[in-house]
């Protein structure tokens, strides 16, 4: 049962947000953005970084998840956003035999939503940046993490897997609030290539009591006559990412780019009451090859872009090897 819940604390790192490079949104353009996604965890990595499929029962999970972003150009060089990707999980299923509680039938899933971030994107140099450059864009990017609440574990644990119905066994994302920043840097060689680099860093000032933040947690709580729960600190979440990007012009409208992102996400050690609890931190490194296709102008009368993108874990340490694969549309409106 813990592998699952290690599993499944950790499955926001299937679906990363595709992260933007540094060029901001024009002034008075909106982009909305739909993301749809399907992942799947096969297999899992020990603390030592070898890897493991899952046995039948072990802890195999599938998850649909759906999300969105809302973007706005305030000038040239400012733009403001809620982002909401990865955002819910809609369906989802989780493989699992249920040790070390008696089976009643109930089937697992990973259901729920993930935070939303909030925040604004600042371009320090670029070509219509207050330092102007046409080689170089830096950007920075203040925002906040909110949660939308976690799952009732008590009624799961009291009412849903007694009576052999469906039980989530664990929120899809941390619910505490986080607050941080993003970081966007642009090398551009050329036209059609330039390397962005990306990283971000999310603290959780708060915790969260020990019985909300699992199926498994709750149980041990009510096995301890309700007597067992310290308050769990998470820490902070990292994310640092390498992205090439070349583009093709299709046509003076329409363009087609490849990237290959290769991204590295850490979340530290745990904390009980303010005490470390040993080897429940977490890292993992993928590889995610991109195809975007932009068109300006196209039967949609506004310009709309396609992106498609397969997420492909390369190793980790004390985490899932999380796989997923993802679908981005992107409407561009101007006002």
């Amino acid at each position: 049962m813990r592998k699952i819940l290690v599993m499944v604390l950790l499955a926001g790192l299937a679906w990363p947000v595709i992260a933007d490079d540094a060029k901001i949104l024009p002034a008075g353009v909106l982009r909305i953005t739909l993301a749809p996604s399907y992942g799947f965890a096969p297999g899992v990595y020990d603390t030592s970084g070898s890897y493991a499929g899952y046995s039948s029962g072990g802890g195999r999970a599938t998850v649909f998840n759906a999300g969105a972003a809302i973007e706005y150009g305030v000038t040239d060089w400012i733009s403001a956003a809620v982002q909401w990707a990865p955002g819910v999980n809609f369906t989802s299923s989780v493989d699992t035999n249920w040790a070390p509680l008696p089976n009643t039938g109930s089937s697992a899933n990973v259901n729920g939503p993930f935070a939303l971030f909030t925040g604004a994107e600042f371009q320090f140099v670029g070509e219509k940046a207050p330092v102007k450059s046409e080689t170089i864009r830096f950007a920075l990017a203040a925002g906040v993490k909110i949660p939308f609440g976690g799952t009732d574990f008590a009624n799961q644990y009291n009412s849903n897997y007694p009576s052999g119905g469906a039980v989530t066994v664990a929120n899809a994302d941390k619910q505490a609030l986080g607050v941080g920043g993003r970081l966007f840097a642009d090398w551009v060689f050329s036209k059609a290539f330039f390397l962005n680099l990306y990283s971000e860093f999310i603290y959780y000032p708060g915790t969260v009591a020990f019985k909300d933040t699992s199926f498994q947690d709750y149980a041990m709580y009510a096995a301890s006559g309700n007597t067992y729960n310290p308050k769990v600190g998470y820490g902070y979440d990292f994310t640092l990412e390498m992205e090439p990007h070349y583009a093709f012009d299709l046509s003076s409208d329409n363009t087609l780019e490849a990237s290959l992102p290769f991204t590295l996400t850490h979340s530290p050690d745990l904390t009980y009451d303010g005490a470390v609890q040993t080897d429940t931190f977490s890292s993992l490194l993928v590889v995610r090859p991109t195809l975007d296709l932009f068109l300006m102008k196209s039967p949609i009368p506004f310009p709309v872009e396609f992106k498609l993108a397969y997420s492909l874990p390369l190793i980790g340490w004390n985490t899932v090897a999380s796989n997923a694969l993802i679908f981005v549309m992107r409407v561009y409106l101007m006002f």
